[in-house]
This record gives structure tokens, C-alpha cells and sequence, in this order.
């Protein structure tokens, strides 16, 4: 191999480089939210969220609602992030009650 091709052969791995960190980085900015979606899930700038403490997978209580965890409080904790500055967390043991909550458009549980 001589030193012409392997200079070329540098460049075109630099240009790989080069492209692959760019559009990783262009796609690592967080979604626009449209301000539909914003004002229809949190729109007293609060998103408000129930909980079912039932599956200890997705959500486990120990204590009052602040101490909540589990991959659905993750989920509402990121979705926080892009929809609205304060979460509301609610955790309920029945169904009916979590319904309830919901068509009357509590924040606090009902249990």
C-alpha cells in the first residue's frame, strides 16, 4: 500500500467520523411539543399524575406520594420535563378510585 492510499484511506475514516458525531448530535436535541398537546395534558401548567400501585414493576410506594419510584414515575418524570414545570403525583390501591379521581379531575388520590 502506498502512502497516497493510505493517506486517502485517513480521510475518508476522518469524514465517517466527522458525519456520524454530526448527526448524532443533531439528533440529540430534545422534541418541540406543540402547545396542543402542552394545554390539553398539563393545562394549568401542572401535569398532573395517577398512579395504580398494584404492579411493584412499575410503580412502588413506601410512604407518602413523593416517595414513589418505579419505571411508570420515571416515565412521568421525563414527560415533565417537556410538558410542564411541576408534577403532581397520586397514588391509588383501586381501579374505581383511580377512575374517579380522573373523570373529576383530581390531583390528590382518593384512596
Amino acid at each position: 500500500m502506498n502512502a497516497s492510499h493510505s493517506y486517502n484511506l485517513n480521510a475518508l475514516h476522518a469524514a465517517v467520523l466527522f458525519l456520524t458525531v454530526a448527526l448524532f448530535c443533531a439528533g440529540a436535541t430534545a422534541p418541540a411539543v406543540p402547545p396542543s398537546a402542552r394545554s390539553e395534558l398539563a393545562p394549568t401548567g401542572k401535569l398532573r399524575v395517577g398512579f395504580l400501585v398494584m404492579n411493584p414493576v412499575y410503580v412502588s410506594k413506601d410512604g407518602p406520594a413523593e416517595e414513589m419510584r418505579g419505571i411508570a414515575v420515571d416515565i412521568a418524570r421525563e414527560l415533565r420535563k417537556y410538558l410542564a414545570p411541576q408534577l403532581s403525583k397520586a397514588a391509588f390501591t383501586v381501579h374505581r378510585k383511580l377512575s374517579q379521581s380522573l373523570k373529576e379531575g383530581h390531583p390528590a388520590p382518593l384512596t
